[in-house]
């Protein structure tokens, strides 16, 4: 998607803190001066009706807007309230011109990766794009700040709500279940649906564990309020039909009940003529109900996005509620399921380790808030934690019974989404090629240099500019001269030779590449498959470093040698000053930063151990070596070389290490000097021309504030 002069932001705001609100007071200021027309997009009704009350309400004009869901037809169409599946039917969105809508808000917008809303958002070009969300981060990897141009408008995350009294407080509860989900199915985004429904239906001891813990965790068992997230529509009527049999007053709300029974459970619910509502993911998102105190979470919740919007359900402040209580039931999980995930969404920011924060009960919890896991509960998390990284057997197993599990082919695609594996931890240490041969899936294995490229994969894997996967594949498909490549071309093949091979060529580039492809053709073969699957994820816009020259990509990751070879300089070359993370190409007069933030004191001396953080969207402080002062040569570069020509870019990670193997960098551009303090070390800060990715500030962020 093309930005042209587009103010592309998006908003972070915990569930119930008021984003839709947000919006709408935003749009009340940008037509003080003319109207202009508004498109409100969301998935389901529910939000978009939540949604256009909001606006008419902050607008004071109860005829604000239409509809356009299900039977309601808009006549107007100049403040459009939308689902996102009536937009696409039959692409009814090109209707209307690009430019058509001046204001386009786009609410819950961490679907906006989902094929549906991308191609509505690439196809829209409006004055202001905004998004709405209160879990940005996605479990499969997605990063939706690549579609609002990387940038945040207004955040406040579930802790920071909690301290400013915007939600309740919470108490959290990891209650010991009595069933084993370790050896169920597992396969594309989480347990297999079916066999959770088996085991929850016929588990008479599970239904009294859930009993016994309201009755040790609720103040009172008689008036408490409370929503309970099923695995199914047999499981919530299973619950309801069990608790109504001890006399606890419950109702099954699903897909197949009619909207009016739901509003009168919500309106029975809230009078304290019913204690529960079990439901099936159906008040996820867009659904207020403030006077629920408890949340069962009956079922384990692979998705981090839907475990915050079921926690919101209770988070809503109501005049009763002193905190809600959260009751998560903790069986023995398979291999694959990862409790992490939900922990560090509870605690917020913190540089410490999650078995660190359950090993020493969450010291640091939000004002008011606490976590206490059963004894049973936490060992099964800490055991899921310490075994979570799958080995070879597990990979084999998993190949071998791909055909029973799914219905697609067997290929690198369908394998890593299908069971849900991060591609990046996958390469760390295997080949997919060669688990195929392993498990009688291919005859052979046809790679020569086997000990060379041990490391191919992996470093190939990281890959993330479309400039580099399209060169890499135009080079290992097609026969063509090498000699007739131009200036960009040639640096971009001495960057693949080095990603492949990871050192300098015996002869040259051509004859490297040459034996790739006639002694290698299976590792020739999955790297053209990385490169599919590599391309179909990147949907950010391609910014390419201005030197036409250099072949960089901003927000691209990149290792040091594909960094150097891209300057014409190469690993055997320039060994030791890339040791101190700084290297100075003097022909182009540019200084290279290669900064990590968060340094483990066992890889760095400390000599090395610089103060590099992000102290906003647009400003870096970095630290120089404790060798360099002042009135340094290096020194006077750094602050007092003001000429064009002089440059300083900066390349940086989180960590050193990702999956126990070296970390690429992600290059954040050109960096312009503000000021300094300091001498041996100097610490500058810098002004970056494109703003620092999220991920980045983030990690900066826990590490100042710890």
């Amino acid at each position: 998607m093309e930005s042209n002069n587009i103010d592309i932001a998006y908003t972070c705001f915990a569930t119930g803190t008021g984003k839709t609100m947000i919006a709408a007071f935003d749009y009340k200021d940008q037509i003080e001066k003319e109207d202009k027309k508004l498109l409100f997009l969301a998935h389901r009704k529910e939000i978009l009706e939540q949604g256009l009350h909001t606006f008419r309400n902050v607008l004071k004009n109860q005829n604000f807007g239409e509809l356009w869901v299900g039977d309601n037809i808009p006549i107007d169409h100049t403040h459009v309230f939308t689902s996102v599946q009536t937009l696409n039917s039959d692409k009814k969105y090109m209707q209307f011109s690009k430019d058509y809508f001046d204001y386009i808000v786009i609410d819950e917008s961490h679907h906006a990766s989902a094929s549906s809303y991308f191609e509505i958002i690439k196809y829209f070009k409006p004055e202001i794009l905004l998004g709405l969300t209160a879990t940005p981060e996605r479990m499969d990897g997605e990063n939706i700040l690549e579609y609002f141009n990387h940038r945040i408008a207004s955040e406040i995350r579930l802790t920071d709500a909690i301290d400013r009294k915007l939600l309740s407080p919470f108490h959290y509860f990891g209650v010991t279940d009595s069933e084993d989900l370790s050896h169920l199915k597992w396969g594309r985004g989480g347990y297999d649906i079916s066999e959770l429904e088996n085991v929850y239906t016929k588990s008479k001891q599970r239904v009294q564990v859930i009993l016994d813990s309201l009755d040790k965790y609720l103040k009172d068992i008689d008036t408490f309020k409370a929503i309970g997230f099923c695995v199914s529509i047999e499981h919530a009527n299973f619950m309801a039909s069990s608790f109504n049999k001890v006399g606890i007053a419950s109702v099954a709300l699903h897909s197949n009940t009619n909207k009016e029974l739901r509003e009168q459970a919500k309106i029975k619910l809230q009078k304290g003529e019913i204690n529960c509502i079990f439901t099936v993911d159906l008040f996820n998102e867009g659904v207020d109900i403030p006077d629920i105190d408890t949340v069962l979470f009956l079922r384990p919740t692979q998705s981090l996005t839907i475990f915050i919007q079921q926690l919101g359900r209770g988070l809503r402040l109501s005049e009763d509620k002193e905190a809600l209580t959260v009751l998560d039931f903790v069986g023995q999980a398979h291999a694959n399921y990862d409790f992490s995930f939900k922990l560090r969404a509870l605690t917020g920011k913190t540089r410490r380790g999650i078995k660190d924060e359950i090993n020493d009960d969450f010291p640091n919890m939000p004002a008011g808030c606490h976590i206490k896991l059963e004894k049973i509960a936490r060992e099964y998390i800490l055991k899921n934690i310490q075994s979570a990284v799958f080995n070879i057997n597990d990979l084999r197993k998993m190949i071998s019974n791909f055909s029973n599990n799914f219905s697609n082919d067997l290929n690198l695609k369908n394998f890593l989404d299908n069971y849900g594996i991060n591609k990046n931890r996958f390469y760390s240490r295997y080949s997919f090629y060669k688990l195929l041969y392993e498990t009688g899936n291919k005859r052979e294995y046809k790679v020569r240099h086997e000990k060379k490229l041990n490391q191919s994969l992996r470093r190939f894997s990281r890959i993330n500019s479309k400039r580099l996967l399209n060169f890499s594949e135009k080079i290992l498909k097609e026969e063509i001269d090498l000699s007739y490549l131009d200036k960009q071309e040639k640096l971009m093949l001495g960057m693949f030779h080095y990603t492949i091979w990871g050192y300098k060529p015996d002869i040259s580039y051509k004859q490297s590449l040459n034996d790739l492809k006639n002694d290698n053709p299976d590792i020739v073969k999955e790297v053209l498959d990385i490169i599919d699957y590599n391309r179909g994820k990147i949907k950010a816009i391609e910014i390419e470093y201005e030197d036409q020259e250099i072949p960089l990509d901003i927000y691209a990751s990149y290792t040091t040698d594909q960094i150097m070879v891209a300057f014409e300089k190469t690993k055997e070359d320039y060994k030791y000053p890339i040791r101190e993370g700084i290297l100075y190409v003097e022909d182009k007069h540019t200084d290279l930063f290669f900064i990590t933030i968060n340094k483990n004191e066992e890889d760095y001396l400390p000599s090395t151990m610089y103060n590099d953080y992000a102290k906003s969207k647009d400003l870096f402080n970095w630290e120089s070596q404790s060798t360099t002062g002042v009135n340094t040569p290096t020194g006077q570069r750094y602050i007092n070389d003001k000429t064009k020509e002089h440059k300083v870019l900066l390349f940086v990670r989180e960590s050193n290490k990702e999956y126990g193997k070296t970390a690429p960098y992600t290059f954040l551009g050109n960096a312009k000097y503000v000021s300094h303090k300091g001498s041996n070390p100097i610490q500058i800060v810098w002004k970056m021309e494109y703003e620092i990715p999220e991920k980045i500030i983030r990690e900066s962020n826990l590490k100042v504030v710890n």
